[in-house]
């Protein structure tokens, strides 16, 4: 299956000829700086993002699994002053893809930043498995890049995912105090 681009409201199929090997890159050209501030990875130690993972497990009904923070990156997406944290969390082994889901696989990536004086986690992206799926094969996500990538300041993330059968990358813009995804492509083996 070709790779999927698009909106919510809108796809755009792109063919590409002869199919690339290895995994998903991103290519920008322009006349700004696509890094005006830069990321700081981060511990994956720290109290404060094993209970957030912690806490978007329970509401998914795996309270019970183990906490696993894979990223944390605290990089100031508007340029305000104010640093939002991205970290990742899963169970999954990205050089052992499954074919299938097992009870309790989990991976996600969530944004924390202060909204109205309080700190607020948003799940980006997320695969969440309380049974198990002969049907559907779990995806590993992480956070793949932060960047301005329309030139406006404001700086977009890129999250990647990887599964049995292909990868892709999404691009998240802040619109309206949130993250919203504006971009999605996928290429299925």
């Amino acid at each position: 299956m070709p790779p999927l681009v698009g909106g919510d409201d809108a796809w755009a199929e792109v063919r590409l000829s002869p199919r690339p090997a290895g995994p998903a890159v991103i290519a920008l050209a322009g006349d700004w700086n696509a890094m005006p501030r830069k990321p700081r990875l981060q511990s994956t130690g720290q109290v404060a993002y094993q209970k957030a993972a912690a806490q978007v497990l329970a509401e998914r009904g795996l309270g019970r699994a183990k906490v696993k923070v894979l990223q944390v990156i605290r990089i100031d997406l508007e340029g305000d002053g104010i640093e939002e944290a991205l970290f990742a969390a899963g169970n999954l082994d990205p050089a052992h893809p499954r074919s299938a889901c097992r009870p309790g696989d989990y991976s996600f990536v969530a944004i924390r930043r202060l909204v109205g004086g309080a700190v607020r986690t948003q799940v980006l992206v997320g695969d969440f498995h309380k049974a198990a799926d002969e049907t559907r094969a779990p995806t590993h996500s992480q956070v793949a890049a932060v960047l301005d990538l329309n030139g406006d300041g404001t700086m977009e993330v890129v999250t990647s995912g990887q599964y049995f059968w292909g990868a892709g990358l999404d691009v998240w813009a802040l619109q309206g105090g949130s993250l919203k995804r504006v971009l999605e492509g996928w290429v299925e083996d």
